[in-house]
């Protein structure tokens, strides 16, 4: 097996195992780009706490034929509470 494909076989592998961390950990980066830039990246930044909280709350992902894995879960509406989700919206 090349070191490639091993180094990414245990990223996903370290990924599987830490998944419960991912959107507690994009919500702080998120409230961040959102203090920098003053409420201006509000719109993006709660798409991308939404994906954080569907890619912790689900138990796998497919892959999409563009290469990007989705969780197999049904989609979490940005009104759904979660580890991400913040009331100023």
């Amino acid at each position: 097996m090349d070191k490639v494909k091993e180094s990414g076989d245990k990223a996903k592998e370290q990924f599987e195992k830490n998944r419960h961390k991912v959107a507690p950990l994009v919500d702080k980066a998120t409230d961040q780009v959102d203090k920098v830039t003053k409420g201006k990246s509000r719109s993006v930044t709660k798409h991308v706490d939404s994906a954080a909280r569907k890619l912790s709350a689900s138990g796998g992902t497919t892959t999409t034929s563009t290469g990007a894995e989705i969780p197999d879960e049904g989609p979490v509406s940005d009104d759904a509470q979660g580890p991400g989700e913040r009331d100023d919206a």
